[in-house]
Order: C-alpha cells, then structure tokens, then sequence
C-alpha cells in the first residue's frame, strides 16, 4: 500500500479549532471519492498490465472523514497468502530461497524448459517490483494536486464571501 501524506498543518492552523469550514468539506466529500476511485482504477489496470494472472488481489478504495479532514484510500491486498503479496509486487524483493511446506515438492511451469517441473527448494532470482501503485499515483499526481486545491480555493472563497469578507 502506498500512503501520501499531506502536511496540512498551517492550513489547519487557518481554520483554528473549527476545523475544516462547512463548504471546503462538502466540496472535498464530493471530490475525493471520485478521485480516489479513479487511481483504484489506475493501480487495477497497472496490475492487470504488469502481471500474467490477477487472481489472489483485490483493489479497494474508501474515503475516510474525520475533524481535521477528508482522506482517499486506495489499497490493494492479497485474498489468500502469501499477504505480502502486494508489497512484493509493488516494491520487488532480493533474491531468495522457496521451500516446499506443504507439500513435498514445488511443482510450477519452467518457461526456460518448456514444461512442468517439481523441485523441493529453488532459489527465486529475486524482482525488481512492478510498481503499480506509485506509478498509477505518478500520473495522476498533478491532477489531484489542482483538482483538490481549485475545490478548495473555491470554497473558501464563498466562506468568506458569505461572511461579508469579500463585498463588492
């Protein structure tokens, strides 16, 4: 999973113990689902192109909400093990060894052979990542940037405008 932190604390420290005014809330409750939805779909269709088989990930989006602000939520997570999957795939591992556990051999398609082949222990080459999260968020990432300052920029202008701050 990848975690963008947003440090907001002379934005907040604007608002003072309010939190968070009415309008930019409402904006941000609007926007941020759709946002964080469309990098889900992004970090899915960078999965789908990276990997031969999706079967064991699932991409999830959520927003969560709470007094200092609206966060989108994009993770990806393994339905059966190994639960590292994920990270695995997003960041690459070293090189290592695989052991049978349960079961007496490993038993997979070799590509340079051409065919089955059983082995009680292999040494896994190691991967270099395929990066399907930050590469999705990459792409996407000036376009969240502006989307959600011009939401907030725009409902903090009516804010003041209604609190008679801005007159004409």
């Amino acid at each position: 999973m990848i975690t963008v932190k947003v440090d907001a604390t002379s934005a907040l420290a604007r608002f003072g113990k309010s939190g968070i005014p009415d309008d930019v809330r409402r904006n941000l409750r609007a926007l941020i689902p759709d946002l964080t939805r469309r990098l889900a779909s992004r970090v899915d269709a960078n999965l789908t192109a990276g990997l031969r088989t999706r079967r064991r990930l699932q991409v999830k989006s959520a927003m969560v909400e709470n007094r200092q602000g609206i966060t989108g939520r994009v993770t990806v997570v393994s339905t059966s093990e190994p639960l590292m999957l994920p990270l695995w795939l997003e960041s690459g591992t070293r090189a290592h060894a695989i052991e049978a556990r349960n079961a007496k051999a490993l038993y997979f398609f070799w590509e340079k052979m051409g065919t089955n082949v059983a082995f009680r222990r292999v040494m896994h080459p190691g991967f270099a990542g395929i990066h399907y999260a930050e590469n999705a968020f990459r792409s996407m990432e000036a376009e969240i940037i502006n989307t959600i300052k011009q939401s907030v920029q725009l409902a903090l202008l009516r804010e003041e405008a209604r609190k008679g701050r801005f007159s004409r």
